[in-house]
């Protein structure tokens, strides 16, 4: 870390703007990651990022009181920057949250609903036989499989503008990363609030999330929609 402590300072070219905009692109929460591939101190980083209008000038604050903040956190991350990455995002959520998206997946799940889908908390798909997961809603339905939260946004024809199902029946981006790593790349969340969403529990994410009816379950999303936190 010397020696990106020893860069804070350093001018900043046109061409190292460009680059570090698109590595903020790809990690738009983790600055100490952001930092350590700019080559910056994360403190530079936050101040040239708010300066540039690609955070605001709360959030960059926010970088700088967070550190007491997640060492207070009740539950166990594997570094520090995981801690802020979380505590960034529920300080704020709707600043980060692509709701739109999120209204996307509501609509897929209401419809499911009401065309009586079956619901699982504990898999992705869930078919009546051993057999390689569906990729389309209307076959699901029409095998009575069941299916998680993601596993029914999946096999949406939503999503599938943007990704397509993977063999487990998990949501995969087209250009972009799978299951709950895939759905935080799409609503721009950390993967731990998505993890929250379909019962992976990735970097112990602290709130609870009851899943266990589709009812509860799309309760969280609403929940997500109001507050940026699918938790209570």
């Amino acid at each position: 870390m010397k020696d990106y402590q020893e860069n804070h300072y350093k001018r900043w070219t046109d061409g190292e703007r460009a680059r570090l905009v698109r590595i903020f692109t790809d990690h738009p929460f983790h600055l100490e990651r952001v930092a350590y591939l700019a080559g910056r101190s994360p403190a530079s980083v936050a101040t040239r990022l708010a300066e540039w209008g690609y955070i605001t000038d709360e959030l960059a604050e926010l970088y700088y009181r967070t550190h007491e903040q997640i060492e207070a956190m009740p539950y166990p991350f594997q570094d520090e920057a995981d801690r802020r990455y979380v505590a960034m995002y529920l300080a704020d959520p709707l600043a980060f949250l692509k709701r739109d998206r999120l209204d996307i997946w509501i609509a897929v799940i209401e419809r499911v609903k009401a065309r009586g889908g079956r619901y699982t908390a504990k898999a992705w798909q869930s078919l009546p036989e051993e057999q390689r997961a569906l990729i389309t809603e209307d076959e699901l339905i029409e095998v009575n499989g069941a299916a998680n939260l993601g596993g029914w946004l999946a096999v949406s024809p939503e999503w599938q503008e943007f990704g397509l199902v993977a063999n487990n029946g998990a949501p995969y981006l087209r250009q972009g990363e799978g299951e709950e790593y895939g759905m935080a790349q799409w609503l721009n969340v950390p993967h731990q609030v998505a993890g929250a969403l379909v019962g992976v529990w990735v970097g112990a994410y602290h709130d609870t999330v009851d899943l266990s009816t589709l009812e509860e379950a799309l309760e969280a999303l609403y929940r997500m929609k109001e507050t940026g936190n699918p938790g209570v």
